[in-house]
């Protein structure tokens, strides 16, 4: 009976060590536009879930290179601006100008998202950043148009 128990307990712990994100480190985001926004959302196995009010920081990048940010920072402090997620997931930090940023939520810099923001040039459809968290802390960002 003993025996029976340990494999168990053995197998419960190797199967909720398996859903943990291994995720590698998300290439910076190049975003057109005069004001950044963004769109928070949670999907899961479950039919997606609601996460409370987040806040991000927006801090002028030092650089994009992760290694190196860890030597000497990614970013300048303090922060420049700082939004937070409504109930349906939206922030923005208004407009600003061309150049190279942190979006920070937490301490850090694995929560952190690079966006290199360049000048529209031309007209195109309003876009905003779409932040997807899935799994167990896993997360995807991506530019889209706003409908």
């Amino acid at each position: 009976m003993k025996k029976a128990l340990t494999c168990s307990a053995i197998l419960l712990c190797t199967v909720t060590v398996a859903f943990a994100c291994w995720q590698t480190e998300q290439s910076p985001i190049t975003f057109r536009a005069t004001s950044l926004n963004g769109r928070v959302t949670f999907d899961d196995d479950w039919g997606g879930s609601k996460q409370g009010k987040m806040t991000f920081a927006l801090h002028r990048a030092i650089t994009f290179n992760r290694s190196e940010a860890r030597k000497r920072g990614a970013y300048e402090k303090p922060a420049l601006k700082s939004a937070s997620t409504n109930s349906d997931g939206l922030f923005s930090f208004g407009e600003v100008g061309a150049g190279r940023y942190w979006i920070v939520l937490g301490s850090t810099l694995s929560d952190a998202i690079a966006v290199e923001v360049v000048a529209p040039g031309t007209v195109i459809p309003p876009q905003r950043l779409r932040v997807r968290y899935f799994a167990d802390g896993c997360r995807d960002v991506l530019v889209e148009d706003i409908k």
